[in-house]
């Protein structure tokens, strides 16, 4: 994936003529064979100007593909007579440093092989959202689309949302009629008011402020319920993966907001109800997630199964994925992992259902 970037200078009085046109002149560009994403943020430096940014796949999609267009004769009657100086446009290669996206982009690849939706997951998240006859449903954090397209295929009004370009690359293969949008839970590019409920599946934990999420989900819900399947530091520290990964779920447990951190952060978005509802991994379950093997510790032997986990792919490193691997190994084949297993028993769930109201 390459950059596309340019500054982009407005004549005077004409800021809000401009950014009218910009919003015309959007689809014309989304339209185009290898564009991903694209950005235009005012300056808050210096007034009338504006930072353009558009990520395609490769330079000729954007100066061969696009440029080449019929597209793009239109878009410059819309744009270019703002432009004063006219902007040099530059393209720019890959980060050097890995931003929030790199992890999502990591885990995307190959996500599907293991993480297939549970229906049980699914049936559950309904029966708590409740939603009215032809209710507008908003999946925050979608990935590629598991549960989205898992409701849409059952009639419900779907739309995904999602930060990572490769997640939503996958989700548009298997779901092409699906409305999918690329963008940050903290600043969605969605009008206020529009959905009547807002779900959320094992997401809440990438999330870089978590109060400033929810108060967008609160902006763009309409309805009163917002409903999300997380787990909280307090369940993921009672895994008996530590007992062989201690390192990677102490990470994990830290990373997953606690109980009251999400009470907090839901108070400060403005919903004044919610409740939590524990949940147990249940047998033969079909979304491969951190602890689905809870019962069934062969399952981390299964080959790709790490790689759809974040616990094991970004948090957990290789010394100490060799070492618990092989540890967990001797302990299922002396018959002590049992004993381990149940070291580990508790009465608090290993997941929950947050279900929270305006």
């Amino acid at each position: 994936m390459i950059l596309e970037t340019a500054v982009l200078s407005i004549k005077p009085g004409q800021e809000t003529e401009f950014e009218t046109a910009m919003k015309m002149a959007k689809p014309l560009i989304a339209a185009s064979d290898g564009f991903q994403d694209m950005e235009v943020r005012a300056n808050l430096d210096v007034p009338g100007q504006y930072l353009l940014l558009v990520w395609w796949d490769s330079v000729d999609d954007h100066e061969q593909g696009f440029r080449g267009s019929q597209r793009y004769g239109r878009w410059k009657e819309l744009l270019h007579h703002f432009y004063d100086p006219f902007p040099t446009v530059e393209h720019f290669g890959g980060s050097i440093t890995p931003g929030k996206t790199a992890i999502y982009d990591k885990i995307g690849i190959g996500y599907d092989n293991t993480r297939a939706p549970d229906p049980r997951i699914a049936d559950r998240l309904v029966e708590l959202m409740a939603p009215g006859d032809n209710a507008r449903i908003l999946d925050i954090a979608c990935g590629t689309a598991n549960y989205t397209g898992m409701l849409a295929r059952r009639g419900m009004d779907m739309t995904g949302l999602d930060l990572s370009a490769t997640m939503l690359q996958a989700a548009r293969s298997t779901n092409p009629d699906l409305p999918l949008i690329q963008g940050s839970v903290d600043a969605m590019p969605l009008p206020g008011n529009s959905f009547d409920n807002v779900m959320c599946t094992l997401a809440i934990h990438h999330f870089p402020d978590l109060g400033k999420a929810f108060t967008e989900v609160a902006r763009v819900l309409r309805g009163d319920r917002f409903v999300f399947f997380t787990a909280t530091g307090e369940q993921t520290a009672r895994y008996w993966l530590a007992n062989y990964f201690p390192d990677a779920v102490k990470r994990a447990s830290e990373l997953d907001p606690s109980v009251d951190a999400i009470k907090e952060a839901l108070k400060v978005a403005g919903f004044h109800r919610f409740e939590f509802v524990n949940w147990d991994v249940p047998e033969n379950l079909k979304d491969l997630f951190a602890y689905a093997g809870k019962d069934n510790p062969e399952l981390y032997f299964t080959e790709g199964i790490m790689d759809g986990i974040s616990l094991f792919s970004n948090l957990a490193h290789e010394d100490e994925m060799a070492s618990g691997l092989k540890a967990l190994r001797a302990d299922i084949d002396s018959g002590h992992w049992q004993s381990v297993r149940q070291q580990y028993d508790h009465d608090q769930g290993d997941y929950c259902f947050v279900v929270a109201e305006k």
